[in-house]
């Protein structure tokens, strides 16, 4: 649990140290719903390569985490800054790939924003999907769903110079 928050905490910094583009005003996330379930849809039918078919040209490496660009977006209006990861592994650490996507931003707080998208994902999710409890740190929230033998699904919704978004993410290993 912990390697999970730890690479949640840097998938994050990694989200927020990108360049924030000109996105439609902040609004409110009721309408995510069908974005969400394509992430989910999309990184489901990618899992099983790692996301090799919608990895792109590698962009950078941050934390020892090589990213590369996503070639497929669920919701560009919606979803941005998505990329494939790939974490080598270590004695401590096992590999890891992951595809994550960052939402423009929302006039919501960051707790509402949680519990408007965590319905939004527990909804999206198959059902034998179980969920850890909420993990709450300042300025942000986050729960991960597990199923054995399948990826991860995680969220994060977090407060970012002012402005409040989430972060999906899907892990593999």
């Amino acid at each position: 649990m912990n390697v999970r928050r730890a690479l949640c905490a840097l998938t994050v910094g990694l989200l927020a140290a990108t360049v924030v583009s000109a996105y439609a005003a902040p609004r409110d996330a009721q309408s995510d719903a069908p974005a969400i379930t394509r992430f989910l849809s999309l990184g489901f039918a990618n899992a099983a390569t790692n996301f090799s078919s919608i990895r792109g040209q590698a962009t950078r490496t941050v934390a020892g985490i090589q990213q590369y660009a996503a070639l497929k977006v669920p919701d560009r209006a919606l979803l941005h800054d998505c990329y494939i990861g790939h974490l080598p592994g270590n004695g401590d650490v096992a590999e890891s790939y992951l595809y994550a996507c960052r939402s423009s931003a929302r006039s919501l707080s960051y707790e509402k924003l949680f519990e408007t998208a965590r319905r939004m994902v527990r909804a999206a999710l198959p059902p034998s999907y179980a969920g850890a409890p909420p993990q709450g740190l300042k300025d942000s929230m986050s729960e991960s769903w597990i199923r054995r033998g399948y990826p991860e699904v995680h969220l994060l919704t977090y407060t970012n110079a002012g402005s409040q978004h989430y972060v999906l993410f899907m892990y593999t290993r």
